[in-house]
């Protein structure tokens, strides 16, 4: 049986991808740890020697990457198998040097092949330069793997967002409402914080502790009586004091495309 980690920030997705394992994969795998971050990971590798997989989320919290894992691995013992929010069609060409990657939402006949894959890949040796090559691969064309979408669970079924679609988010504790430029409103169980983690920065920014803005739905930005942003179907927000004068940076560098 192998010994496995995972490596993912996100709570939610941490507890649907142990579930799944002890489901359906119960007698192949057992999970040792999970990790929020590289250093919790690095230092369960430097206790146990007898980790052989690893799921790992590409796009960690604080902007980091799960490829600085890769340092600490050794290509002849361990086996990594990707948690990503990238879309499929997007890694296509890299997937033939991968173990395998697991595209979220994860679904349990994907996870079994890839569980079996490395179970393969394990028995054969990894080839330290293919995993290097998928990280400089990866490394340099990181713009062109951006998901563009935001999947949310709407009843039984995930609907995908458009990043283009997005009005603005509004966090309200451990939930963020997203409401879209078509009047729909989607409530989702993750903080502001990791959609302002996810979302690209260039087209969202976030004004204010309960506020992240669509930069390309702004209409006009008032500095007096109270710094207020007029967003698309009529909408009015408040940019905190403090983000004040960054946001006007943003907005005067000529990032977004029309005011």
């Amino acid at each position: 049986m192998l010994k496995a980690i995972i490596v993912e920030d996100e709570p939610t997705a941490q507890e649907v991808l142990t579930d799944l394992l002890s489901i359906y994969t119960k007698d192949k795998i057992e999970v040792v740890g999970v990790c929020f971050t590289i250093e919790n990971a690095v230092e369960l590798l430097f206790k146990r020697d007898d980790i052989q997989l690893i799921f790992l989320d590409i796009q960690l919290g604080e902007g980091r990457s799960g490829f600085e894992l890769f340092k600490f691995l050794s290509p002849d013992r361990h086996s990594v198998i990707f948690t990503t929010a990238f879309e499929k069609h997007a890694i296509q060409a890299l997937k033939l040097n991968a173990i395998d990657y697991l595209v979220k939402p994860i679904h349990f006949p994907d996870l079994i092949l890839a569980v079996n894959k490395a179970i393969d890949s394990l028995k054969f040796k990894v080839n330290s330069s293919n995993l290097q090559a998928i990280y400089h691969e990866i490394k340099n064309h990181n713009l062109d793997l951006k998901f563009n979408k935001l999947a949310v669970l709407k009843g039984d079924e995930y609907t995908f967002i458009p990043f283009s679609r997005i009005n603005y988010l509004e966090g309200d504790g451990n939930y963020t409402k997203i409401f879209t430029l078509d009047g729909e409103t989607f409530q989702t169980p993750k903080t502001l914080k990791t959609y302002e983690e996810i979302l690209p920065k260039e087209l969202f920014y976030r004004i204010h502790k309960s506020h992240l803005v669509n930069l390309n739905s702004i209409k006009k930005y008032k500095r007096i009586d109270g710094n207020l942003v007029y967003l698309q179907n009529n909408i009015c927000l408040t940019v905190s004091k403090r983000k004040a004068e960054d946001f006007l940076r943003i907005i005067q560098s000529g990032v977004i495309d029309s005011l």
